[in-house]
Order: C-alpha cells, then structure tokens, then sequence
C-alpha cells in the first residue's frame, strides 16, 4: 500500500481514515478486482498535491471504482484458502473452516427438517422431487448461513436490506443469500461473454417497463385528506349542534355534508392506491433478482471497459402525473399500467426454468412469488438444530467422566 504512493506521500501511519481505506480495498477484492491495481488506479488518477489526508482522497477515489460493483458469488469456506506461517495456526484455521462448512449444511437440512417461516417465505414449500429438495437444502443453507452469521432471528424477516460498503463481509454474505432466494447464485457475471452482459444489462428495461407507478405521495395525500374532511366534518356538525341561529346551523350541516361527501371519495382513492402500491411492492419482489442481475452486467462492462462511455441505466417505470388524483385522465392512466402489470404477472406464473438438461424436468417457477406464510399464529417449538459430531462426542467424553468421578466417590 505504501509502496504505490509517490515519494514525500509515503507514512507509516496514514491516520484513522485507514480504517475505511482497507475496508475499500477488501470491497474490491471481493468483487473479484485485484487491490493492487485499485491502489494504483486511485494514485495515478490525479496528483495528490494539496492532499491534507491521503487516506481519504485515496479512500474517496477507490469507492468510485469499487461503488458499483457487487461481491463475487461465494466459495465454500474450504475453499477459502489463507497462509499463516505458524503450523498451529493454519491447522487450526483449516480445521475451522471446515467445521464451518458442515455448520452450513447442518443449516440446511435443519431448514428442511422444520420448514421455519422465512425459508417458506424465502423459497417456497419444500418440493417432493428429490433433485428439487436438495436444490432448496442447498439454497437455504446459504440464506441461514447469512441469518446467523449476522443475527437474523425474526422470522418475518428473511434476510433484510443490504448493508451498505461499510461492511464488505456482511454485504457478500448478503448477496450470496439474495442470489439463492432468487435462483442465481450459479449466476456469475465474469465468466459471461460481453454479449451476454450485453444482453442481460438491456433487460434492465423490460424488468422496469411491466411496474406499477409508485403512488406512494398520492396515498399519503389521500389518507391526509380523508382525515381533513373527518375532521372538518365532526367540527361542523358541532357547529351545527351549537349555533342559535337557524341559517348558521343549516350553512354548517351542509358544510358537514359536503365533508363526509369528500371524504367517501377520498376513502375511495385511498382503497384503490392501497392496491396499487400492493401490486408495487409485489413487482418489487418478483424482479428484483432481474434487476440485480442487470445491474450487475452493467457494472461487469464497465470494469472490463473503463474507456468506454456505457450511458447509464434507464428505467421503463411509468412517470406518475403531478396533476391530482381528480383530474380527468388520472384514473384511466393509472387502470391502464395496472392492466399491463396483470398480463405480465400472469403470464410469468406459467413459466419455468429449464433445466441444463433438455431431458432433465424444470427447476421451478422462473419468477417464484414472495411467499406468505398461511399456517396457525401459535406454533408449536421446532426442534433444536443437531449439534456438530465433534460437539457431541465431547460432550459424551464428558459426561463418562463425570459418572466416572460419582462411581469412584
């Protein structure tokens, strides 16, 4: 690292910035860059005159690098290799990573074995093929992994947001289980021919172009209308009930009619964007994988060509007009992108994912739904995962000799 600064930049201590400078650096190399060539792209990009702290304009410069890229799918942590020059050591790593790979697969036939609520909302019920099962086993294994790793328990929440670069091991592990939720995690965009990233980046706006607008402003200023004219109406029937005068309690009832009147036809507005935004959050779900995979593509190009100017991503989302909801036209636009979303929606519930083999039957739903869980609230407990066999034999190592220290007293 300090070898690559220019001469009179070079320190021993480069300050506390450091700290998220080889957090960067690891990014990269999670993302399958070597750290080598990052820590020169980022020196020779501009002169470092005038740097107060080069850590940060270093940091700064290799996070435009790194920003876009996503983790490298995950190897099994046997295949994790690392070099200690202490024997102990590198026996007792060695050893770790094993017992760690057989805690993963552990994870996986515990999922099976108890169906927990966010591997069903995750992946779906358990198949009967047998090809299928082990597919989900190995798949689930990979989502628990990241669910203990990092404190998941929720069982409502399959794996959360992805967390930001700050943490690179947590943001891989991450993608390692959003990849399995959504069948890609033999997905690996560096070994694809640049036509298929290509391919796959242009895809980004057939992923969008099917989306239901976000309305989500639109309800919020429905609802805060709805509960204006509740409001307003229970203050004028008040007036109403209160007023001396004949003329001022009539002119206030009306005004309390005319509010509840409103306040249907918000309601009513606030029923059908409630759908909208339902029907939202489904694509949200359904494409995700796609969308990621697009992603993906894009910034894989624009690491194999950094002299080329790729334009950017463009969304086919469907814009939201400004006008209210009551304008003429709002409506039937609206009816019309939830019309294109149904046909899309249907249409992909019938599609499958081949196989490698064309003899082969299918893997499953092409774009499996987000499950929901449809069993009783009150479950009873799930058994405890199986500890691992050197666990138990010590444990039984112990407790023969604690009967054997009770035998001899």
């Amino acid at each position: 690292m300090v070898d690559a600064l220019p001469e009179g930049y070079r320190q021993d201590d480069l300050g506390p910035q450091a700290t998220w400078l080889y957090r960067t650096l690891r990014a990269a190399e999670m993302a399958g860059l070597d750290a080598r060539d990052v820590i020169h792209a980022a020196v020779d990009a501009r002169d470092l005159a005038g740097s107060r702290n080069v850590a940060a304009v270093l940091d700064a410069r290799m996070r435009k690098i790194t920003g876009p890229l996503v983790p490298i799918p995950g190897k099994p942590w046997t295949d994790r290799l690392r070099r200690f020059a202490d024997p102990q050591i590198a026996h007792y790593e060695r050893a770790l990573r094993c017992a760690m790979d057989e805690r993963a697969g552990r994870l996986g036939l515990h999922a099976i074995e108890t169906s927990p609520d966010w591997a069903v909302r995750a992946l779906g019920p358990i198949p009967e093929d047998f090809g299928e099962r082990l597919e989900w086993i190995a798949r689930a294994a990979r989502i628990a992994t990241y669910r203990e790793l990092y404190g998941i328990d929720d069982p409502h929440n399959v794996i959360g947001p992805e967390p930001t670069g700050n943490a690179p091991e947590m943001r891989a592990a991450w993608h390692d289980a959003f990849a399995a939720m959504g069948r890609t995690h033999t997905v690996d965009v560096r070994t694809l021919p640049d036509k298929s990233l290509e391919h796959m980046r242009a895809s980004y706006r057939s992923e969008t172009g099917w989306a239901p607008p976000h309305v989500g402003r639109q309800l919020r200023d429905v609802r805060l209308g709805a509960e204006t004219m509740r409001m307003k109406a229970i203050r004028a029937d008040a007036e109403a009930r209160g007023a001396r005068d004949q003329a001022v309690a009539v002119r206030h009832a009306a005004a309390a009619k005319q509010a509840r009147a409103l306040e249907a036809q918000h309601r009513e507005h606030e029923a059908l964007l409630s759908q909208v935004m339902d029907e939202r959050n489904l694509w949200d779900k359904l494409s995700e994988g796609g969308r990621r995979l697009a992603v993906q593509a894009d910034a894989e190009l624009r690491r194999r060509h950094p002299d080329h100017k790729i334009p950017a991503l463009e969304s086919a989302e469907p814009a939201v007009p400004d006008q209210p909801l009551a304008q003429p036209g709002w409506l039937a636009d609206l009816e019309e992108q939830r019309r294109v979303f149904r046909e899309e929606y249907e249409a992909r519930q019938n599609v499958t994912a081949p196989a490698e083999e064309p003899d082969e039957p299918a893997l499953g739903e092409a774009w499996p739904g987000w499950h929901r869980w449809d069993g009783a609230m009150l479950q009873p407990p799930k058994p405890e995962i199986r500890p691992a066999e050197p666990v138990l034999q010590a444990a039984h190592h112990r407790q023969a000799q604690y009967e054997a220290e009770l035998e001899g007293v």
